[in-house]
């Protein structure tokens, strides 16, 4: 459970804007009104936050929601399109694991779409299916090769995209928002 402490916690390790009030907030909404959700299962997870960018190559930025469009992509995003690569997530845990190192990366910093908290993205086989809400995506390719070093790589001599990035196309489309619990099939 959410407390006072918890809060002020993350309060001190987030640059404050509305979007980190705003995912707070329901965060500890979610959090009170669980009852009937695991989260010690693997296959449970949330979304933690999602990105988009109108351009290829720069860094994603936050949304509250967004729509999911079947065999596109995310809309308004610049990697949807008829691929195998149309949403990129990351898990959340892997993420903070790297700011923990010094990273000091924000929500979208690696392009990717959807963060998850709760579910070892890394390991789910090819052809695993995540649903969230009415969205369902189809997982075609664990990581992926960086072309260029990014600013991240040259700060932090890594980057966890190529080795922890997962990537889905839209078998169903829908709308996401962040807070939403989500599941997977294997």
């Amino acid at each position: 459970m959410w407390n006072h402490q918890s809060i002020v916690r993350i309060w001190r390790m987030m640059a404050w804007s509305h979007q980190s009030i705003v995912r707070i907030w329901r965060m500890m909404a979610w959090e009170s009104s669980k009852h009937d959700i695991d989260m010690e299962d693997n296959n449970v997870g949330i979304i933690k936050a999602i990105c988009i960018s109108e351009r290829k190559g720069m860094q994603k930025t936050y949304v509250e929601e967004a729509n999911f469009i079947v065999d596109h992509g995310i809309e308004h995003d610049a990697h949807a399109g008829k691929w195998h690569r149309q949403v990129s997530l990351l898990a959340y845990e892997v993420i903070s694991d790297f700011n923990v190192r010094g990273a000091e990366v924000k929500d979208g910093a690696f392009g990717e779409n959807l963060i998850v908290e709760g579910i070892d993205l890394v390991h789910l086989p090819v052809g695993s299916r995540l649903k969230c809400q009415d969205v369902e995506l189809e997982l075609t390719q664990i990581g992926k090769e960086c072309h260029v070093r990014c600013h991240i790589y040259h700060k932090m001599g890594d980057c966890i995209m190529p080795t922890n990035g997962v990537f889905a196309k839209v078998v169903k489309g829908g709308k996401i928002r962040t807070g939403d619990v989500i599941t997977c099939e294997i």
